[in-house]
């Protein structure tokens, strides 16, 4: 897992890296010590979910998070992204929301989604497309 981290930060350069705080503090040690050995640093976001961490909680964070981007078409997914896809085509059936889970910490990691929006702007009332669901 710590190889993977830091081959894909190496790979894809991004502006700002984000660990849920739980993770952050159990791996910091290893994290660190894995900086040193490369000689590679790069500063680590630490991300607090506002709600509980239970399989509920992902559920309402991504949908209070991700859907209206979707919705509003604020948020585009790259073919290349093949597991974001199958994980979306499930939702919201979805058995695992680890991915849904994380990409609700987008708005978090990239405050500009959110911030373009005008403050009195009001988005078309919500349809469900799937009854009983929320989504």
């Amino acid at each position: 897992f710590v190889d993977l981290i830091f081959d894909e930060h190496q790979r894809q350069k991004p502006h700002i890296f984000g660990m849920e705080m739980n993770t952050r503090k159990a791996m910091k040690f290893v994290l660190e010590t894995r900086m040193r050995e490369l000689n590679y640093y790069f500063s680590i976001e630490e991300l607090n979910p506002s709600f509980n961490s239970g399989p509920d909680d992902k559920r309402r964070r991504f949908k209070q998070t991700i859907v209206p981007l979707f919705q509003y078409g604020r948020w585009k997914v790259s073919e290349s992204a093949k597991d974001v896809i199958a994980f979306l085509s499930e939702v919201p059936n979805a058995r695992y929301w680890d991915i849904g889970d994380c990409l609700s910490y987008i708005p978090d990691l990239a405050p500009v989604i959110g911030a373009s929006v005008p403050h009195d702007w009001k988005p078309e009332e919500y349809v469900e497309q799937f009854e009983g669901t929320g989504f």
